[in-house]
């Protein structure tokens, strides 16, 4: 999928007949994220199963050219770290003595999940600590601050839902967090959700719940990086969720070689993460202010917003130019709207439409743009098509794809996937 804008001048005339632009009913939908009355997260972990139908895939996200990819050396450096100075190996992590910061200590299974909160947070900052020494100081890491932080509380915002929800731990963009701090889905340090159940499938549906919180309060944001652990038997998954469904690593044990391995090669590969862009944020635009055809313009009003993970995620925004603030980060891109014949610049005000785009398919763009002067079609003055393919990045090398619902959430968790 890639991603598709049009904008729209709205005090231009669409024909003698119409005299403001105006949007079918299927797009319309009251002001505001989500626009729908609040729900329990047991019917929203129900309709986001259906979003994930036919789209769970097995990737190894940290292969070449995958959006984590792990440097070989780097990470038998960070191995070799781990082992040699702070004595951390597949066999030492299982003792059980306990566990601090300096030596975490997963013994054999927890019976109760939240007594693994501590000693799973030690063990993956150990592995950011080791690779922090290991990885070359200049090479660009956007997250290089990352630290994982016991969670267990309510979030500090609601999105949709009855009553917030409650991550397990918190992979921030900061080296500490006080008890009583109540973290939004909107901060920016908000970088790495963990959740810890016994039970895969739970385990899958609560994390989707996260990632659609996520992506839904922050439309910079494309995917979502997740991390899935099972207390008593010490199994991981690293789930990624992004526009185009969900995308899993095999399922990694604690209690091998080789799965301790991968487990710190897949955390060398967020922490390789080198910028915005290649973090799936995207850098035309700065909180509330887009950056097109080098002009800055401001949300006035949402007018719809399609709150999901998978699927086209569409936000109607009405905007207006607007004077760069100096006191926040500028957008550090601008997108470029191609303009139809006899339009040389934007306008002031304007009606502002972001989806993503099945690949293949035409984009509303152009056929708007044919449609011109007919009535009920808007006045279109441009659209611009990324040139990004999300399907691209995190369906690379997926050993099987396009399951029936069920299956493939068992399959992310362990079991064989329906071939």
């Amino acid at each position: 999928m890639s991603s598709n804008s049009i904008a729209v001048d709205t005090q231009g005339t669409v024909s003698e007949h119409q005299s403001s632009p105006r949007f079918s009913s299927a797009t319309s939908s009251p002001a505001g994220l989500g626009g729908s009355d609040p729900i329990v997260q047991s019917e929203m972990m129900a309709r986001i199963l259906h979003e994930f139908s036919d789209a769970t895939f097995f990737v190894d996200l940290t292969a070449e050219g995958a959006p984590l990819q792990a440097d070989s050396s780097k990470v038998r450096q960070v191995l070799n770290r781990l082992r040699d100075h702070d004595n951390i190996t597949h066999t030492t992590l299982l003792g059980n003595n306990l566990s601090t910061e300096d030596a975490p200590r997963l013994p054999k299974g927890f019976t109760v999940e939240r007594y693994s909160y501590a000693p799973l947070t030690h063990f993956l900052n150990a592995i950011v600590h080791a690779a922090t020494e290991c990885l070359t100081p200049w090479t660009p890491r956007h997250l290089s601050n990352l630290r994982f932080h016991p969670y267990d509380k309510d979030m500090l915002d609601t999105i949709d839902s009855k009553k917030p929800l409650k991550p397990d731990i918190l992979g921030l963009l900061r080296s500490s967090l006080p008890p009583q701090e109540k973290i939004s889905w909107n901060d920016r340090d908000l970088a790495v959700i963990v959740e810890v159940k016994n039970e895969p499938l739970k385990l899958v549906k609560q994390l989707s719940t996260y990632a659609r919180c996520f992506l839904s309060i922050d439309r910079r944001r494309s995917f979502s990086i997740t991390i899935a652990f099972d207390q008593r038997t010490s199994k991981m998954h690293f789930i990624v969720f992004h526009r185009s469904g969900l995308s899993s690593s095999h399922e990694l044990s604690l209690r091998s070689e080789a799965g301790f391995q991968s487990i710190v090669k897949h955390i060398v590969g967020i922490l390789s993460i080198p910028d915005e862009e290649a973090f799936g944020l995207d850098r035309t635009r700065s909180g509330d202010v887009h950056r097109i055809n080098n002009r800055n313009y401001e949300i006035v009003r949402p007018i719809h917003t399609r709150v999901c993970v998978r699927g086209r995620a569409t936000a109607v925004y009405g905007i207006r130019a607007c004077t760069p603030d100096t006191r926040v980060t500028t957008p550090t891109r601008s997108r470029q709207l191609t303009l139809p014949d006899g339009v040389t610049e934007l306008p002031e005000n304007m009606v502002y439409k972001f989806s993503y785009q099945t690949e293949g398919h035409s984009t509303e763009g152009d056929l708007l743009s044919g449609s011109l002067g007919q009535f009920g079609i808007v006045d279109i003055v441009g659209s611009y098509t990324c040139t990004l393919e999300d399907a691209s990045l995190w369906l690379n090398g997926a050993s099987h794809q396009e399951f029936d619902l069920l299956a493939p959430l068992r399959s992310v968790c362990g079991a064989s996937p329906r071939q």
